[in-house]
């Protein structure tokens, strides 16, 4: 006995299935999200500063993601800062998007940082 406007089992197996894996989609783009390495984390596999073979000694430093700091020292630059991430909750709700100026400044202290001549910022999102 069939009734009317009932879905047919095949249909509601492949909805069923369908939705199970958009779940598990969800489920893992939202762990990948929030569990994001931060700072601390990053700047614990921080290279080693290289340097150059002349008289003139260029310091190097990779802060992760794209970020270098570059300083012979006398001039010091930044390229590309990526060093805080805004909430989740921020960029859903399409706020305006800060950084977050005690991370920046406890990275820049951590770093001993005094004074950046110029920040190079080769892309922006």
């Amino acid at each position: 006995m069939s009734r009317r406007g009932a879905w047919p089992r095949g249909l509601l197996l492949v909805f069923a299935a369908l939705l199970a894996v958009l779940l598990l989609i969800g489920a893992w783009t939202g762990w990948q999200w929030w569990y994001r390495p931060g700072m601390d984390q990053l700047l614990a596999h921080q290279l080693p500063v290289s340097q150059t073979h002349s008289n003139e000694q260029l310091q190097i430093t990779w802060l992760g993601v794209s970020t270098l700091l570059i300083s012979d020292g006398e001039t010091t630059l930044l390229t590309d800062p990526f060093v805080s991430r805004p909430p989740l909750a921020q960029v859903l709700l399409n706020r305006p998007l800060k950084p977050d100026a005690e991370v920046v400044d406890r990275l820049f202290e951590k770093l001993g940082l005094q004074r950046i001549q110029a920040i190079l910022v080769g892309h922006s999102h």
